[in-house]
C-alpha cells in the first residue's frame, strides 16, 4: 500500500500513467473505427478532417483507424517480447548465480551477445528466419532475455551469501526451496523496472523492424511499416507519418517514465525522499 501511494505522489509516474492510459484507450476504441484494410481510392492522401481525424493514405485508408489498430499489435506484441524475454531471464539467471558450474556457460554467451549491436543481431536473425511479425518478435526475445539474466545473476551472487539463506540451508531447505522461497523474491525489484524500460525498447525495436521492412507485412497496420509506407510521401501527405511516429513517441516516453519512477520507488538507496 505504502508503494503504491508513493508512487501516486510520484510526478514521472503519474504522467507516464496517463499517456499510458490515452494509448490504451486507443487499443479500446479501435473496434469502434473503420476497417483498417479497407481500400477507397477516391479518398486517396486526403488531409486531416473531420470525417478522418488523422488523414487517409495513398490508397484512401483511414489512418486513425489504422493507427488505432496498429496499437493493438504493437503493444500487445511488446507485452508479449518482455514477458517472454523476464520468465527465460530470471530462469537463467537463478540458475547460473546459484549453479557455479553452470555459470561458466551461461556468463561466456552473455558475453558474446553483449559484444554485438542488439538491433544489428536482430536484423541478422530476422534475415535469416524471414521478414514477418513472429519473426521480428522471436527475434528480439531471443536477444531481450540476456539483460534481465545478467542483473538477476549478479543479486543471486549477493543474496546467496547473506545469513538468512544460511540459516535456511542449515535448516534443511533444498536448493530448489532456497531459490524460490528466499533468493527469487528479492530479485524481482530491479527486474520490474527493467521490464518496463524494456517495453519501450520493445516498441521501439519492433517499429524499428518494421520501418526496414522486416517486421509486420502489408495490410497489417503496425507503426513502423506505416512510417515507411508514408515517407515516400512525406511532402505531400506529412500526416502519414507524423501521426503513427507520435505515437511511437508517446509510447515509448510513457515506459520511459513509468521505468525511471519505479527505479526511484523501488531502491532503496534513492537520493531523494518521495
Amino acid at each position: 500500500m505504502k508503494v503504491i501511494k508513493k508512487c501516486l505522489r510520484h510526478r514521472a509516474i503519474v504522467a507516464g500513467l496517463f499517456i499510458l492510459l490515452l494509448l490504451l484507450s486507443m487499443i479500446l476504441f479501435s473496434p469502434f473505427t473503420s476497417d483498417p484494410t479497407a481500400i477507397n481510392l477516391q479518398n486517396s492522401l486526403q488531409p486531416p478532417s473531420l470525417k478522418h481525424p488523422f488523414g487517409t493514405d495513398n490508397l484512401g485508408r483511414d489512418l486513425l483507424a489504422r493507427v488505432f489498430h496498429a496499437a493493438q499489435i504493437d503493444l500487445a506484441i511488446s507485452l508479449l517480447i518482455v514477458s517472454l524475454s523476464v520468465i527465460i531471464g530470471i530462469f537463467i539467471g537463478l540458475i547460473s548465480g546459484f549453479f557455479k558450474k553452470v555459470d561458466k556457460i551461461t556468463i561466456g554467451i552473455i558475453d558474446v551477445f553483449l559484444a554485438l549491436p542488439e538491433l544489428i543481431l536482430a536484423l541478422v536473425i530476422v534475415g535469416a528466419l524471414g521478414p514477418g511479425l513472429f519473426n521480428s518478435a522471436l527475434a528480439l526475445v531471443v536477444l531481450g532475455w540476456i539483460k534481465y539474466a545478467r542483473v538477476v545473476r549478479g543479486s543471486v551472487l549477493s543474496i546467496k551469501e547473506r545469513q538468512f539463506v544460511e540459516m535456511a540451508r542449515a535448516a534443511g531447505l533444498s536448493d530448489f526451496g532456497l531459490i524460490i522461497k528466499h533468493i527469487l523474491p528479492n530479485v524481482l525489484s530491479p527486474v520490474v523496472t527493467i521490464a518496463m524500460l524494456h517495453l519501450g525498447h520493445a516498441v521501439l525495436s519492433l517499429a524499428a523492424l518494421g520501418f526496414l521492412g522486416l517486421g509486420a507485412q502489408p495490410p497489417t497496420p503496425e507503426w513502423g511499416t506505416m512510417l515507411n509506407e508514408g515517407r515516400v510521401y512525406l511532402r505531400v501527405a506529412w500526416w502519414w507519418s507524423v501521426f503513427p511516429g507520435l505515437a511511437i513517441v508517446l509510447t515509448v516516453f510513457s515506459f520511459t517514465l513509468l521505468g525511471d519512477g519505479l527505479k526511484d520507488i523501488l531502491n532503496p538507496k534513492a537520493r531523494h525522499e518521495l
